[in-house]
């Protein structure tokens, strides 16, 4: 068995560790009424990304590694206290991306049968908290009409 490189474990790190969900959390978005729903599934998204952390971090640990969170993307900055239904789009694009990185992470670990159990389940639970983000603008995109 192969395994995975720290650094490529890392960059996985730094993926969920440094996100939108969490930089968002950090700055807090402007929300009012009507915002229950979607004040939920981001504290929901934000908690099970900072478990993934956790086991990430972990892996790293018990391969006798050093955890290394990179830095929030530069644009992340034009995020910074604005409302919570307006930051739904943006949520949504980044979470895109952030799956396709996944992906592309999961192919580089199909010969770490730990790596991958982990990168999977990240990519299942990024797969459900888009689905919740998308179906959360639709409903609010609806409501506006």
């Amino acid at each position: 068995m192969d395994l995975v490189p720290e650094s490529l474990l890392n960059q996985l790190l730094t993926e969920q560790y440094r996100s939108l969900p969490q930089y968002v959390a950090a700055c807090w978005p402007w929300t009012h009424r009507g915002d229950e729903e979607a004040s939920a599934a981001l504290e929901k998204i934000i908690k099970n990304q900072q478990e993934h952390c956790r086991r990430i971090a972990e892996l790293i640990l018990r391969r006798g590694g050093i955890v290394e969170p990179g830095p929030y993307a530069a644009d992340y900055t034009n995020h910074n206290y604005l409302a919570l239904d307006f930051l739904l789009e943006a949520l949504i694009r980044d979470r895109k991306q952030a799956i396709t990185r996944i992906e592309q992470f999961r192919q580089q670990c199909l010969r770490d049968q730990e790596a991958l159990a982990l990168v999977d389940s990240i990519l299942r639970d990024e797969q459900n908290h888009l689905k919740e983000l998308q179906s959360l603008s639709a409903r609010q995109h609806a409501s506006a009409l």
